[in-house]
């Protein structure tokens, strides 16, 4: 991990976040009642300011005030910082699996070859 870069990281879980918005934003007009769409973006908000203020946002010109140069020389603490954004970028990119959905109709349906039914129905008493 000592060759992965902490603006790479930042990079990937900041394109997720942006891909995540945009699908969200062309959701909203099919279920406008279902819209998280400010949620995610005031999330996306503070991921931006966190990662300006930290230096996680920085490189090329600016690598003097990086935080991948600051922790260049305390490798665990780049390591933990990487593996918190790439933690978050998988978090982020949930949805987009494209198994994630495939993966949860497994599980209901090996439950109901069990005899556990994957459902509950309200009775309403």
């Amino acid at each position: 991990m000592s060759n992965t870069l902490i603006y790479e990281s930042y990079v990937a879980c900041l394109n997720l976040f942006t891909k995540l918005a945009g699908s969200i934003g062309t959701a909203a007009t099919k279920f406008p009642t279902q819209n998280p769409l400010e949620d995610v973006l005031e999330e996306l908000d503070r991921y931006k300011l966190w990662a300006g203020n930290t230096g996680a946002a920085n490189t090329g010109d600016n690598w003097k005030i990086s935080l991948d140069y600051r922790l260049q020389e305390a490798e665990f603490l780049k390591n933990q910082v990487i593996r918190l954004l790439q933690s978050m970028t998988r978090s982020v990119g949930y949805p987009f699996r494209r198994h994630s959905f495939q993966a949860n109709l497994d599980r209901l349906l090996i439950k109901s070859s069990l005899g556990v039914s994957p459902l509950r129905v309200y009775s309403g008493n």
